[in-house]
């Protein structure tokens, strides 16, 4: 279920607080440890909590969320795929592009082609 802002609802504050860090954060090179170095809670009781409020993985919200920050800038032309690499916390343009094709099926460049055709 989400709220109003679109964020998931979630009723367990820690949870709902490593959720916030990864929408805030996702853009920059975080990964498990940092969401884990954000909330009072070991890894494992983390790990285990955020899959059953969320139903995924930590590492699968970071994921989704990069592409959906990734998604959004290829609707920008003045971005180049390297730059929307970078600002979406992918660390390469290679690992950007096989991650995405492996999200989506098709590669970013071929992403933003479809949406000019629209």
């Amino acid at each position: 279920v989400r709220g109003p802002s679109g964020e998931l609802a979630i009723n367990d504050p820690l949870i709902a607080r490593a959720a916030r860090f990864i929408n805030r954060n996702a853009g920059s090179s975080i990964g498990v440890d940092e969401v884990v170095a954000s909330v009072p809670l070991s890894r494992r009781e983390l790990q285990r909590r955020f899959r059953q409020v969320t139903g995924r993985t930590i590492h699968a919200s970071i994921l989704e969320a990069r592409m959906t920050i990734a998604k959004r800038l290829l609707r920008n032309p003045e971005y180049i795929v390297d730059t929307v690499a970078e600002l979406s916390g992918f660390g390469s343009r290679q690992h950007f592009t096989k991650t995405f094709k492996a999200q989506t099926g098709i590669t970013p460049a071929k992403y933003r082609r479809d949406l000019t055709v629209r």
